[in-house]
Order: structure tokens, then sequence, then C-alpha cells
């Protein structure tokens, strides 16, 4: 009976001596083939699982170790690009924003020239029609100066043959001698007549004919500022309808970068997202470093080998 209190007390110093020291290496002695005997080897085989179980614990611990301090790195480096990537993309954002803003100023601008040289080319309109009237009234006036001419020249007819026949009134007049005197006197004055007729008419003529040459090159310039507004209001017309064209593009441009604006800015949202996403998984992985490492240490406290 003592000799087994003796054994079972080795026995318990043994396992007291392993629990103190940790040493997993250790083992217990085997010293007889009993029920004793039996749970010394159950105890051994016991460490050795252990043993096995922490070693494994050990190296699975040390890989998380480094996993989680690549996860932290690579996390705070994708933290740190999204960072620049949002800063990047809300400098295009505030950049997409002015050009918006110039070609919205360039799309009012061009509107309203488009206007001015629309309204431009309706006086334009309104200013060519008053040339048509005034080159037809000036047409009318040339072709009564030209009737006026035909009259003056049949006055003039008339007082040359008026003053053909008061002279040959004046000699019959002569003629007659006494009787008829008085006849004389007023051939003469019929002459005299004929002759201040003839001289109106001529200065009649005269005037007509300058004002008819002016009336002529009225309606030339009337009719080559006529030429020049028509060129003018084709031209005009042209140039709105680019006008037209380029407020439309401008339109479409200001349509097409407020678009792309609203796409950065919700790229922008998103990065943003992604560096709130990067810095929880750097934290998480900074988290798991540590509780790897704690992990390590309550291993390596326990001797493996």
């Amino acid at each position: 009976m003592q000799r087994v209190s003796a054994v079972i007390g080795r026995l318990l110093g043994g396992m007291e001596a392993i629990t103190d020291t940790r040493d997993l290496g250790a083992r217990l002695r085997v010293e007889q083939d009993d029920e004793i005997g039996q749970i010394a080897t159950v105890f051994n085989r016991f460490l050795e699982r252990i043993q096995a179980v922490l070693v494994e614990v050990s190296q699975t611990s040390a890989d998380i170790i480094q996993t989680a301090s690549e996860l932290n790195s690579n996390g705070q480096d994708l933290a740190e690009r999204n960072a620049s990537q949002a800063e990047a993309i809300r400098q295009t954002a505030l950049t997409l924003d002015h050009l918006s803003g110039k070609i919205r100023d360039n799309n009012q601008e061009a509107s309203q020239m488009d206007k001015a040289i629309s309204e431009f080319n309706s006086g334009v309109r309104d200013k060519q029609g008053l040339i048509c009237d005034v080159s037809a009234t000036m047409e009318r006036i040339g072709t009564s100066s030209g009737r006026i001419a035909q009259i003056m020249e049949a006055i003039g007819e008339i007082s040359f043959r008026t003053n053909l026949l008061a002279l040959n009134a004046a000699v019959e007049a002569a003629r007659a001698g006494e009787a008829g005197r008085g006849f004389a006197v007023v051939a003469g004055e019929v002459r005299a007549l004929a002759q201040r007729t003839a001289e109106s008419s001529q200065l009649i003529r005269n005037i007509t004919s300058d004002n008819q040459n002016s009336t002529l090159r009225g309606i030339d310039l009337a009719r080559a500022t006529s030429v020049f507004f028509d060129g003018l209001t084709g031209d005009l017309a042209d140039l709105v309808a680019r006008l037209d064209i380029i407020v439309n593009g401008f339109a479409d441009e200001q349509q097409g970068v407020e678009q792309i604006n609203r796409m950065v800015k919700e790229s922008e949202s998103v990065v943003a997202s992604n560096a709130a996403l990067s810095e929880a998984l750097a934290l998480s992985g900074g988290r798991l470093d540590q509780q790897a490492a704690r992990l390590g240490d309550l291993v390596a406290s326990f001797r493996l080998g």
C-alpha cells in the first residue's frame, strides 16, 4: 500500500512539475504496467496531442501575424491612395464646374449675339424695303422728268415757230407802211415774248436734264445699295444660322459637361466610401495583428520541445 502511495505521489509530482514549468515536451515516467501506469501513459498521450495542437497554433499565429501586418499595411496604403484619388476627383469636379460655368456664359453671350444679329438683320430688311421704295419713286421722278423734257421741247418748238411768225409779221407790217405800224408793234411784242419763252424753255430743259441725270445716278445708287443689302441680308442669315449651330453646340457641350460632372461627383462619393472602408480595414488589421501577437505570446509561454 505504501508502495502504491509512493508511485501515485511521484505521478502527481510529475504532473505538478509539468504544470509549473509549462514544459509540454516533458513526459511522466511509466514505471509499471497497471492502472497507474495506464494513467501515466494516457496523460503522456494527452501532452503529445496538446503539444501538437499548440505547435500548429503557434505556426498559424505567426501566419496570422504576417497576414494581419500585410492587411494593415495594404489597408493604410489603399486608404492613402483613395484619399489621393478623392482629392484628384474633387479637383476635377471643381474644374468641370468652372468649365461648365464658362460654357454657360459663352452660350448666353452667343445667344445674345444671335438675337442682336437677328434684330439687325430684320432692321436691314426693313431699310432694304425703304430703299426699294426710294428707287421706285426716283424711277417715277425720272419718268416725269422725261415727260417734262418732252413738253419743254414742244414748247421750244412752238416758241421757235412763233418767233418766225412774228418776224414775218414784222416784215409785212413794214411793207404796209403807216397802216401796219400798230401791227408791227404787236408783232415785236409777240417776237420778244417768243424769245423769252424760248430762253425759259431752254433753261427749264437744262434744269430738267440735270435733274434727270441726278435721278438716273440716284436710281443706279439705289439699285447698287439694294444689291448690297441683298448680299448683306444673305450673309447675316448665314451668320445667324451658324450662330444657331454654335448655340446648340454650346448647349450640348454644357449638358455633356454637367453629366460628366455628376458622374465625377458620384465617383467622388464612392471613392470617399472606399477610403472609409480602407481605413476601417486597416484598423481591423491592426487589431487582428495585436490579437494574433497576444495569442503567440500565450503559446510561447509553453515549452513545446
